[in-house]
């Protein structure tokens, strides 16, 4: 490969991501930020293994980088619900183009049809105009998506496996608590904060669900406006509330408590959070917009330091449950089984070393093989 080329698609890269040269070159483990000056002027090869390396810093294919694939310019336009700062924000959604890329490719190359296309049913601003109407739209998600009584338990997988919505879990930190997107290319996306509570990333994900619905409503420009986009929010958490906690199920629910026990304690408060899979704050408004209590008392509730604790104390086990991406592993897994890939990308696209693939296999309990085939007889 040319140098002078290779070394630009490198500044590029790097440049994409939001990262400075001595930043990078930190990443890449040199002793000093001259080293990839040097490479990225040309005056350096640039060895196999640190082509390796630089893929994964800028996120961005090994293939692309050497000149063999294309370039896609286009970056996807996530809707934050708190903006990280600029440089952040950058590296985040560069990971999210790419994870979203490898999903594209492999979907494609296993020729998979059921991914779908997301459908809304919100086709105007008026459907979203007033409370009742997002009431009812959250009612009408909820029953779509057949998610039950408890919504919050089976909400992640009816949005990958009957809309098409491309769940990711990233370590956002403090940069941001969530994000969305709709794009012509790569479908809906939902981006979690991996570093958030259980019940927090659920609420989240219907938060964001609101966001997936509405997004042909409002263009980027209208989202710039700090009214309109504090209004879009709180829509969408009044949808996230309404979606995630029935409000026949959290009448059923506490009556339940009252004839148990006479009156509802905070610990019954805090059980019926957690059954939920919600945090007691939003539980607590929640009974507010159902008129089990007063605004005084959610408000006073939510703010109690002593049912927090509680919460904190009994609930921190569901931390071990949280949720992680699978997508592109399952994919990557499939591809494998079926020659599509070799073992070289399939380890490059699950970010493990070669000699750890059969382990990380065996540790997913996934066959390596598709194995024998059998018939199945006709109705």
């Amino acid at each position: 490969m040319e140098t002078h080329d290779l070394a630009l698609r490198l500044k590029k890269a790097r440049e994409s991501v939001g990262l400075t040269l001595k930043s990078a070159a930190d990443k890449m483990g040199f002793s000093n930020y001259q080293t990839l000056g040097s490479i990225e002027n040309g005056a350096r090869e640039v060895k196999a293994a640190e082509i390796i390396k630089f893929s994964k810093i800028y996120y961005c294919s090994i293939d692309v980088l050497i000149g063999t694939g294309d370039h896609n310019d286009e970056k996807p336009r996530l809707l934050w619900r708190r903006a990280p700062e600029a440089h952040v924000r950058k590296m985040i959604e560069k990971r999210v183009h790419k994870l979203a890329e490898q999903c594209v490719w492999l979907q494609e190359a296993l020729t998979i049809s059921s991914r779908r296309k997301f459908k809304t049913f919100v086709s105007d601003r008026e459907e979203i105009a007033t409370n009742f109407k997002v009431d009812d739209i959250a009612r009408q998600a909820r029953k779509s998506l057949d998610l039950g009584r408890r919504p919050s338990l089976s909400l992640k997988d009816a949005l990958e496996q009957q809309m098409g919505v491309v769940v990711i879990y990233d370590a956002l930190s403090d940069a941001g608590s969530a994000a969305s997107m709709v794009h012509p290319r790569y479908g809906a996306i939902v981006v979690i904060n991996s570093n958030e509570s259980p019940w927090r990333q659920n609420y989240d994900l219907a938060h964001e669900l609101f966001h997936l619905y509405t997004w042909e409503l409002f263009t980027q420009d209208e989202l710039q406006d700090p009214v309109l986009f504090h209004d879009i929010e709180r829509k969408a958490d009044r949808f996230a509330s309404t979606l995630l906690l029935p409000s026949e199920e959290i009448q059923s629910r506490v009556h339940q408590k009252l004839d148990e026990n006479k009156k509802l304690s905070k610990a019954d408060f805090v059980d019926i959070a957690r059954e939920f899979g919600v945090s007691t704050q939003a539980l607590a408004y929640r009974m507010k917009n159902a008129n089990l209590i007063s605004w005084e008392v959610a408000d006073r509730i939510a703010k109690d330091e002593e049912v927090l604790g509680l919460s904190k104390d009994r609930r921190w086990d569901e931390r071990e449950k949280a949720p992680k991406s699978e997508i592109l592993t399952d994919l990557a897994i499939r591809g494998l089984r079926k020659s599509i890939i070799s073992r070289g990308k399939f380890a490059e696209l699950c970010g493990i070393d070669r000699c750890d693939i059969d382990d990380f296999i065996n540790e997913k309990g996934i066959l390596y093989n598709d194995g024998e085939s059998f018939e199945i007889m006709d109705s």
